[in-house]
C-alpha cells in the first residue's frame, strides 16, 4: 500500500498481478493478469469502509482488526473490479 495512503501500486501474489488505486474515498484493485480465491483484503482505514462491490454487485464483508473478511470467498479474475468505499 502507498505510504501516504494515496496513488496507484503494482501488486503480485502467485500467479495473479494488477494494479491498486488508493484515494480519499475508496480504494480499487483491478488485476491485469490470472485470478485467485480472495477471502481476506487489508487495506487503509479499513474500519471506515461502508460498501465493497465486485463488478458493480455489492458484496457482504466484516471489518476485522486488520482489514476486511469476506463472507464468502470471493474469486477475482483479469479485468475485475474489487471496490471498497469509504464512509
Amino acid at each position: 500500500q502507498p505510504v501516504d495512503s494515496t496513488g496507484t501500486v503494482f501488486w503480485s501474489m502467485g500467479g495473479i498481478w494488477g494494479n491498486a488505486s488508493f484515494t480519499e474515498t475508496d480504494v480499487e484493485i483491478l488485476p491485469k493478469f490470472g485470478s485467485m480465491e480472495l477471502k481476506r483484503l487489508s487495506i487503509p482505514r479499513a474500519a471506515q469502509v461502508s460498501r465493497v462491490m465486485l463488478n458493480g454487485t455489492e458484496i457482504p464483508y466484516r471489518i476485522q482488526s486488520d482489514g476486511l473478511e469476506f463472507e464468502q470467498p470471493v474469486d477475482l479474475h483479469a479485468d475485475d473490479l474489487l471496490r471498497a468505499e469509504y464512509r
